[in-house]
């Protein structure tokens, strides 16, 4: 197996990337990717039109929204429907979340958040103050794993058991039989980003995705969201993009963000004609590894927990999918639209499996 290695702390976040971008919220420390101002920036610019932004800037908070529908309008938590990543708006204290909170009740129209960290400060003073004052639907939406990283690390296959190690010796005989087997984790500059989000968006469409209709090129707008953002990324040198070819073709690709001295996984994909070799799960495996190398402190799945991530960690985070319905007339009828919206969505997938 031929390794690209890269510089060193190519892996390694640059912990003063966002300390140094223009235009940073008041309140600061980020601690997601999801709460930078890139990503708020690349939102406002691909996904909405500038007249829907809804900006909360507030003493010690900061919520991006975007004002959505004619008819019954609301407020959305901005990306959160769209990117579906756990997006929560960005406090300081509980005083910052309390005024946001506020500001955001003052506005009387239905709310959607997504799916909130459900321990976090904002989620749990927005429910405490809308006692009272309208009706919350709030439900458990699972939750992202996340890997906490130790030098032992550095060998990953002696952190799994036997049966995990003996599955890992198994794919790479598989995929060292398909062909020469490579891997390079690159930290694109401006100028190549692009190029290597087409190669990356190509592979994904290689896989289940793409049956299902839910890979990035199935979704014009989240295209054209991740390849602003990528582009922002690259330009402050906290994109990573890895690939693992077999035979000189891509077989499995990672979008990630360097961020808090952690890997965050945007997206990932394997080309269905190698996936007797498990690609995906050897390219994950040196990914872990260089982290590890790096001294990086975790790598963040995002998403939901699968059965392919319980191989590297039962840790989750967990997530309150949150909709808030003011006590008005339009309030009350957008309620009854989102609740007919579900039953006629469940109505459908029941007579889909049926069919």
């Amino acid at each position: 197996m031929k390794i690209d290695v890269p510089t060193p702390g190519a892996c390694r976040p640059d912990r003063d990337a966002t300390a140094t971008s223009t235009a940073q919220p008041p309140c600061g420390g980020w601690r997601t990717p999801m709460q930078s101002q890139t990503w708020l920036d690349a939102c406002y610019e691909t996904l909405y039109p500038e007249r829907a932004k809804r900006l909360f800037r507030l003493d010690g908070a900061v919520g991006p929204f975007a004002r959505v529908g004619r008819a019954l309008p609301s407020l959305v938590l901005a990306g959160a429907e769209e990117l579906a990543e756990p997006i929560e708006p960005e406090v300081a204290d509980a005083a910052g979340a309390r005024a946001l909170s506020e500001a955001l009740l003052a506005e009387r129209r239905p709310i959607r958040f997504g799916s909130l960290p459900s321990d976090g400060l904002f989620a749990t003073t927005f429910l405490a103050m809308t006692r009272g004052r309208g009706i919350v639907l709030a439900a458990p939406a699972g939750g992202s794993p996340v890997l906490r990283l130790d030098p032992s690390w550095t060998d990953p296959a002696a952190r799994l058991t036997a049966r995990r190690r003996a599955d890992l010796r198994r794919a790479q005989r598989k995929a060292e039989a398909m062909g020469a087997v490579e891997i390079h984790v690159h930290a694109p500059d401006p100028a190549a980003v692009a190029t290597m989000l087409d190669r990356a968006f190509a592979v994904e469409a290689g896989g289940w995705k793409a049956r299902e209709r839910t890979a990035v090129l199935d979704n014009p707008r989240q295209e054209a969201f991740l390849r602003r953002y990528c582009a922002k990324l690259a330009a402050e040198g906290r994109c990573r993009i890895a690939f693992l070819d077999i035979a000189g073709r891509p077989a499995a690709m990672q979008i990630m963000v360097a961020e808090d001295n952690a890997l965050w996984l945007l997206k990932i994909g394997y080309d269905e004609a190698f996936g007797r070799a498990s690609p995906g799960m050897l390219l994950l495996t040196d990914v872990v590894r260089r982290a590890a190398v790096d001294r990086l402190d975790r790598i963040e799945f995002l998403g939901k927990d699968a059965p392919w991530t319980a191989f590297w960690t039962t840790e989750l985070r967990a997530h309150t999918r949150l909709h808030y319905y003011p006590g008005t007339p339009t309030g009350l009828a957008s309620l009854l639209r989102d609740g007919t919206r579900v039953v006629l969505r469940r109505l459908r997938r029941r007579l889909l499996n049926r069919g």
